[in-house]
């Protein structure tokens, strides 16, 4: 008994509602509730509910609500974990969110006094995430892109569609290949009532900003990197931007002779976004470096660079992980010039305890994944390399990171800021994503070496039928813990 009513009457609910939805268009995940949901219907029953179709009849009385990390909501109810309380914290049930064709619906059973007083079963709350609060795709017409509005009139699989306008393309089409695009708040679409109302660009770029693999759960229970000093040497950028504004704690520039890039907004926004970070409340030492040069002498004076911070640091302020999405040296390294340095500064740091995340294919122990769009929780449909290239990787000599589908962070110009989408993001895209789970590591447990981290990120990975392990950011939590 729940305090008040019968668990059966919800896990009767679930079950109904599994047995009429295909295990291709719907399935239940433990996601995490926090952030604006807003109502779609009232229901009795969880399988009453019809995406598109509304049930009941008449407005709904509750408009909206918002979960927040905190265990409060923008009602009297409050949550924890998997559950909702009323007001007075002595009746509860579980709440659920079924991801349907890629879209989450939350099942929020509503404890009126018909439940708590009368004992009667709760009826359910249906909500979906709130739209995006980015700028809708129509108002691109009315932004200065950063690069001129070029207009196509055919799109594939893959292609880029940034400062693209797909306005004379018919939103079908689109439709069948757009998780594979890459796009921004640049790019023209044709009218999005046009598009199936699963698939419209501003829903996709929201959801990309998840990372993913139960990430979230861990964010809800506090698990966020806060207190955790990281790094990034990456290209430049505006330290502004909403997703990590106030978080870069120092920024030095080693010469890159401009204010910005693609790749900088890129990679800070995985690791420490607001939305999109794998580790939100963690402090950022930035280093930008020109990887345009191809000099790797500029990574080595930004890796020494950090090294001299950390040394003026307490013991418990410590610089733990450095993020590169970069190969200044090894087999395959794009540099041409002064790649050793690369390597002895590496060194350099390994004496500091710092642990450094590269590209490079002799000291990289990263690889690809891709999270399933349908199904982006799941490590389990998690699938080596990237979308429509399958890693080529032994099975075992890297762990696995998701790389894409991702939103970003962009912003080329002073105090304009937007977002960038990619179907298929480089290995770039991994490294601050495990930078951000380590962190979250180091603040649960930071007494743990750099090494012993990374033991532990391939103890506790998932690992598929072909041997390869990809990254289990809560059992690595769960581990770490113990």
């Amino acid at each position: 008994m729940k305090a008040g009513f019968p668990y059966s009457c919800l896990t009767a609910g679930l079950y109904l509602f599994a047995a009429i939805c295909s295990a291709s268009s719907a399935a239940e995940n433990s996601g995490n509730p926090v952030g604006h949901w807003i109502s779609l219907d009232f229901v009795q029953h969880i399988e009453d509910f019809q995406p598109g179709k509304k049930a009941g009849k008449g407005d709904l009385y509750l408009k909206d609500i918002e979960f927040k990390p905190s265990g409060k909501t923008s009602i009297s109810n409050t949550w924890k974990e998997q559950w909702v309380f009323d007001q007075s914290g002595k009746f509860y049930a579980r709440f659920y969110i079924h991801t349907i064709d890629g879209i989450d619906y939350l099942f929020l059973p509503w404890l009126s006094g018909d439940v708590t007083l009368r004992g009667q079963e709760p009826w359910f709350y249906v909500l979906t995430r709130a739209p995006s609060e980015m700028p809708a795709p129509e108002q691109a017409k009315t932004r200065t892109a950063f690069k001129k509005i070029v207009p196509i009139d055919s799109v594939a699989e893959y292609d880029d569609v940034r400062w693209k306008d797909l306005s004379r393309i018919n939103s079908a089409r689109i439709a069948k290949v757009l998780w594979t695009l890459d796009f921004n708040s640049d790019t023209i679409w044709p009218d999005p009532n046009e598009f199936p109302s699963l698939k419209q660009p501003d829903n996709i770029l929201k959801n990309a900003m998840n990372p993913g693999l139960r990430i979230r759960d861990l964010h809800a229970r506090g698990i966020t990197g806060k207190g955790v000093n990281v790094a990034i040497i990456d290209q430049p950028l505006y330290p502004d931007h909403p997703e990590y504004a106030g978080k870069i704690i120092n920024y030095f520039d080693t010469g890159c002779q401009s204010n910005s890039s693609m790749h900088g907004p890129g990679v800070t926004s995985l690791l420490v976004g607001a939305q999109c970070g794998t580790a939100p409340d963690a402090k950022v030492y930035y280093a930008a470096a020109p990887s345009w040069k191809k000099d790797a002498a500029f990574y080595a004076t930004a890796l020494d660079w950090i090294i001299e911070q950390n040394e003026q640091l307490p013991a418990r302020e410590k610089i733990r992980v450095v993020s590169v999405s970069a190969a200044p040296s090894g087999k395959g390294s794009p540099f041409e010039s002064n790649t050793r340095q690369w390597d002895q500064a590496c060194a350099r740091a390994e004496k500091a305890a710092i642990l450094v995340l590269d590209c490079t294919s002799h000291r990289g122990m990263i690889g690809p994944c891709w999270l399933h769009p349908g199904f982006p929780e799941a490590v389990n449909r998690c699938t080596p390399g990237f979308p429509g290239r399958p890693w080529q990787g032994g099975p075992s000599d890297k762990i696995l990171v998701p790389s894409s589908p991702r939103t970003t962070a962009e912003q080329y110009d002073k105090d304009r800021f937007g977002w960038q989408y990619n179907g298929r993001g480089g290995l770039s895209w991994a490294i601050p994503y495990a930078a951000g789970v380590l962190a979250m590591g180091w603040q649960v447990n930071p007494e743990l070496t750099a090494e012993e981290m990374k033991n532990r990120l391939f103890e506790t990975a998932y690992t598929t039928e072909n041997g390869h392990k990809i990254i289990n950011p809560n059992k690595f939590i769960t581990h770490i813990k113990q």
